[in-house]
């Protein structure tokens, strides 16, 4: 039988656990200067995993906003261009 000895723990700021936290969702890195096509929404969508797609419209379908937050203003089209090309799908 093996006995593990506890992993070392680390002491972080509350500050330092947010950065750490927004960081892994992506929102640490800049926002692209280019105009936003397929592939930076690949990339989000790759990083993040998936994105909910919500038929509710009250600002914008719910869809929208993670694009947004990560990449700024970009095309309404470009989740529908995505889902045609075969980089999302509904299920």
């Amino acid at each position: 039988m093996t006995v593990r000895s506890p992993s070392p723990t680390h002491d972080i700021s509350l500050d330092q656990a947010r950065r750490i936290a927004l960081g892994a969702q992506g929102f640490a890195a800049p926002k692209p200067s280019a105009r936003i096509d397929r592939r930076h929404g690949r990339r989000v969508l790759d990083h993040v995993g998936l994105i909910q797609i919500d038929s509710v419209n009250v600002v914008v379908r719910s869809q929208e906003l993670p694009l947004f937050a990560r990449l700024g203003h970009h095309r309404r089209d470009l989740i529908a261009q995505m889902t045609i090309a075969g980089d999302l799908f509904e299920y």
